[in-house]
């Protein structure tokens, strides 16, 4: 953002609390801080939110009741490794069974080690949907020290700035930086230096993103982009933020927000895209066709051009069963149906051999196997893979009856 676009500082600014907790506007999970016997010294509003259990009551109280009976042991076995070691521990934990509200999270466990008695932060992160999207930010007066405050934000994985915008003062309230081993640039000038650190290809998005923001057109700045860290490499970086005081003009002159390194995520992604892409190489122009449907939607995927090299209609996406079997020759639609046992649960081999129409009228035999790869509860099946084969080739008109 260039320097004529940016709001200036006004001494009628509307008033707007100065206090540590307005850097959890932008965060999206739970923190608590446990002692070395788990009891809770800190726990924020969204852990409350995501509990059902007020903050006063959290606070005082083992963590491990906050979750699922079964797993505590396992939790208190993490416990004491993040107390005996700096590197995290991580799982994923249900509610408690007791609970107001039921919910599924991933769990980090880090040490801090600002106070002389080692603490644990342990941060919540929501696997399923039901919680509410933003936090309600405790304000000055709560229970709660600066200090713990302050511990909490630096066993976490998230790093938490403050950016002053009229002059692109930013502040970290962490170390997250030098942790995945970015530069930083704190202090005057920050925008500038950092996106310059920042992926060509990345820079229109975020610019886009945070000029809507500032513009007061979006409620929150959320963006994905790649910087270049300290050994010449580019990592994936997830900021999000938010504006928490403007001018008189409804100029924006603070935000606050942070950043997530989730480079791990975009690598595991790209590698499974290249592992599939090259899968697709491999099987195109083959005299086998590989497909994979979902029985529960009925949409079908087909893997190579198989049903091209024969001349048939693919009948890919959904409704693919009833297009399919509308080209099956009606004296071999009975040995078609063996289908139907495999969604029923009583095989998990599915194996047919029958005639197609192809596209100009004429007949192919096939022979069609697949297997059943996942199932519903009901035993509804929900996947099945497989593949048809050309057996043998028939005339152009169906065989007189």
């Amino acid at each position: 953002m260039s320097d004529a676009s940016r709001p200036s500082a006004r001494s009628d600014c509307a008033a707007i609390p100065d206090s540590p907790w307005s850097l959890l506007e932008a965060v999206d999970s739970g923190i608590a801080v446990t002692q070395r016997d788990g009891t809770v010294v800190f726990a924020n509003r969204l852990l409350s939110d995501l509990t059902g259990t007020p903050v006063r009551a959290i606070v005082g109280s083992t963590v491990f009741t906050l979750f699922d009976s079964k797993a505590r042991t396992e939790l208190e076995q993490l416990h004491a490794a993040a107390l005996a070691t700096s590197a995290p521990q991580r799982t994923d934990a249900r509610g408690s069974a007791s609970g107001v509200v039921h919910f599924s999270a991933s769990l980090v466990l880090r040490r801090a080690d600002q106070l002389r008695e080692p603490l644990v932060v342990w941060t919540v992160r929501v696997l399923e949907k039901g919680v509410p999207e933003q936090p309600r930010i405790d304000r000055p007066g709560a229970e709660i020290s600066k200090s713990l405050l302050e511990i909490a934000l630096r066993g976490t994985e998230i790093g938490f700035w403050d950016w002053d915008i009229a002059t692109d003062n930013l502040t970290w309230i962490n170390n997250w930086c030098k942790q995945w081993g970015l530069a930083e640039f704190a202090g005057s000038g920050h925008e500038r230096l950092w996106t310059a650190q920042m992926h060509e290809d990345d820079l229109p998005g975020y610019r886009a993103a945070l000029d809507s923001h500032l513009a007061d057109t979006t409620r929150v700045f959320d963006v994905e982009y790649r910087l270049r860290d300290q050994h010449d490499e580019w990592a994936w970086v997830q900021e999000r933020g938010r504006v928490i005081e403007r001018d008189v003009t409804g100029r924006s002159v603070r935000m606050v927000g942070l950043c997530m390194y989730v480079d791990e995520r975009h690598r595991t992604a790209q590698a499974l895209a290249r592992s599939e892409s090259r899968f697709e190489l491999a099987l195109w122009g083959t005299q086998v066709g590989f497909w994979d449907v979902n029985a529960v939607t009925d949409e079908m995927h087909w893997w190579n051009d198989w049903c091209a090299s024969i001349n048939v209609d693919p009948c890919e996406g959904r409704e693919h069963s009833l297009r399919w079997n509308e080209q099956i020759h009606p004296d071999d639609l009975a040995f078609a149906m063996s289908y139907e046992a495999m969604i029923e649960g009583r095989t998990d081999v599915y194996e047919a051999e029958y005639r197609l129409r192809t596209r100009n009228g004429g007949w192919r035999w096939v022979l069609c196997r697949g297997r059943a790869t996942a199932r519903a509860r009901l035993r509804i099946e929900n996947r099945r893979r497989g593949g048809a084969a050309i057996v043998c080739e028939c005339p152009q008109s169906p065989p007189a009856k």
